[in-house]
């Protein structure tokens, strides 16, 4: 048929694909760079909610010998990878998870050889590289033993993420060779060694000179270690002293939770600060706990700080094997009511400390300075306070409301120090410090 008047036809031709953004080429450029400085450096990883990963982080610091080097998103929600170089790497993992209120920021933890990195594929190079560290132990403990009976070797094996687990298992054993593994078996229970296997996606734009791959690719991050003791405690019995956003939990549960929480405040104050140690000893001290039902922050305050007397305020009752501590006295009235009870009798408080949920922020500085005023606090009485952030969802808007409440105490106040506690919520923060 002629053509249509008027339109010009063109010769189709082919277009150029659309270069990538300098910016996503950068991202992928920085990735792969950080996926290959932490697979040299690191030889632990842990695996730790996004909520903790700050928390975490700044509490490492003051560990010795223990160097954070990076965070890594692996892109799932909940989650992070935080990256460490430790001089004792198994010493350092057992430290960590021993201490209760750090250990329920841990939900992993891996062990990882700097000599044991594969780019392979799982389900073959991988597989068999395990499996040639296997052989390779049992070799090695076989020339060390002097004994005729043989060590049963038995290996726990974790990964991330989970679900590369099995596949990896399954690998192994259509690979496995009785020969060079006799004695060594897999499962997850009576374990003596741990192999541990982090896979780590790079970009998905390699960018090799020019040219741009959209293959992308997997590096796997192995290590082989004897298994810790800490091993024996479940990642369920770890956190079951958490505090969740529920706050469900039976009663001693949370007398266990919040025994925790004064803990963590006390030890870290302690050990982070270098002259802000509490200026007198609190054993046979007198303290009162605002809001302490259902009594776990008395139960501390009697167990471990050896307090003589604590007056336990709130209007709800304790639990009963807290209320029948010696030295405990349970107010059952508002703190408002108790200070001038306590006046009266002419009582002085050592140490004040206060979990109280209230309906301003402000009120629990109020409390701790009225109850100044009233004349029943020791001229350098101690005191612990949570600070419970009720406007605002980011953190930097807690922390602005947090910085005008210290400085309130500035000028009254000496070695105050701010922590946000594993056992603190998002929108909390502890505030310690000396009158």
């Amino acid at each position: 048929s002629p053509p249509i008047s008027g339109c010009v036809v063109k010769s189709a031709v082919k277009r150029k694909p659309r270069p990538k953004s300098n910016k996503r080429t950068v991202r992928a450029e920085e990735r792969q760079q950080l996926v290959e400085y932490l697979s040299k450096e690191a030889n632990v990883v842990l695996q730790c909610p996004k909520s903790h990963l700050i928390r975490l982080s700044d509490y490492l610091q003051t560990f010795d010998g223990v160097e954070v080097l990076s965070p890594l998103d692996p892109s799932r929600r909940a989650i992070t990878l935080l990256f460490v170089k430790a001089e004792d790497p198994a010493l350092f993992a057992d430290r960590l998870l021993s201490v209760p209120y750090a250990a329920i920021a841990v939900n992993k933890l891996y062990i990882l050889d700097g000599d044991m990195t594969n780019n392979g594929r799982l389900d073959e190079d991988v597989a068999e590289f395990a499996l040639k560290n296997l052989a390779s132990l049992r070799q090695r403990l076989d020339q060390h033993d002097d004994s005729k009976n043989e060590q049963d070797i038995v290996v726990r094996v974790q990964a991330f993420p989970p679900k590369i687990r099995s596949p990896l298992i399954a690998a192994m054993d259509s690979k496995w060779d009785e020969d060079q593994l006799k004695g060594v078996d897999i499962s997850p229970t009576g374990f003596t060694h741990t192999l541990s296997v982090v896979q780590i996606e790079t970009p998905k734009e390699n960018i090799i000179g020019d040219i741009t791959s959209e293959s992308g690719g997997t590096v796997h991050l192995l290590g082989l270690t004897p298994a810790l003791p800490t091993d024996a405690v479940t990642t369920h019995d770890r956190s079951r002293f958490h505090a969740d956003s529920r706050g469900e939990g039976s009663k001693e549960e949370s007398v266990s939770r919040a025994y925790y929480k004064l803990q963590e405040a006390l030890t870290r104050y302690n050990a982070e600060s270098s002259s802000l140690a509490l200026r007198q000893s609190l054993a046979g001290s007198v303290s009162l706990d605002c809001g302490a039902a259902p009594g776990g922050w008395t139960k501390y305050l009697i167990d471990e700080i050896k307090c003589s007397t604590v007056f336990s305020v709130d209007p709800g009752s304790l639990d009963s094997a807290v209320e029948s501590l010696d030295g405990v006295e349970h107010m059952r009235s508002t703190i408002e009511n108790a200070i001038p009870v306590l006046s009266e009798r002419g009582v002085t408080i050592d140490l004040w400390v206060s979990d109280m949920c209230l309906h301003a922020m402000s009120d629990q500085v109020d409390w701790l300075l009225k109850a100044r005023d009233a004349g029943i606090l020791s001229p350098t009485a101690a005191f612990v306070l949570t600070l419970k952030c009720n406007i605002g969802h980011s953190a930097a808007a807690y922390e602005n409301q947090v910085e005008k409440e210290v400085a309130r105490l500035l000028g009254i106040a000496t070695d105050i120090q701010t922590l946000h506690l594993f056992s603190n919520r998002s929108g909390e923060r502890t505030i310690i410090g000396s009158l």
